[in-house]
């Protein structure tokens, strides 16, 4: 997992290469928590990959994140990332505190952008899978 702007870039020129129809942008693995930081990655990251819908996620260390970062400095990060417009889906964990979620999922709700791909095709592509492979659904 990227950890500063560099392996950021690098990597997501890999996986646009491989021409995904998404691609997940852990940032908790980033050493820089600012909004800035952040900022700057996601500017980056949608300028290498303009057409493929980006994932984002900043997990807090309960939920297997990388770095113990307070559940207010978390939402504030997101909520920056959320307004910046170059994210096309947020990764939100249910567990998370009520208020943590009433804060953002109004924000997240802007993001059906030209890019993210749609309710019916992600269920079909999750059907196909199921398919192929049924011990790797869920009951």
């Amino acid at each position: 997992m990227p950890a500063d702007l560099a392996s950021l870039s690098e990597q997501a020129r890999i996986a646009v290469s491989l021409k995904p129809d998404l691609i997940e942008w852990r940032a908790d693995f980033l050493r820089n928590q600012t909004s800035e930081g952040l900022l700057e990655c996601a500017s980056v990251l949608r300028r290498i990959a303009p057409d493929t819908a980006i994932i984002f996620t900043l997990r807090a260390k309960s939920e297997g994140g990388a770095q113990d970062i307070p559940s207010s400095t978390r939402r504030l990060l997101i909520d920056s990332v959320l307004r910046s417009k170059t994210i096309d889906i947020v990764d939100l964990e249910l567990a998370n505190e009520p208020s943590f979620l009433a804060a953002l999922i109004p924000v997240a709700k802007d993001l059906r952008g030209p890019r993210a791909p749609g309710d019916a095709r992600l269920r079909a592509d999750a059907r196909k899978r199921c398919a192929e492979r049924p011990d790797s659904c869920d009951a």
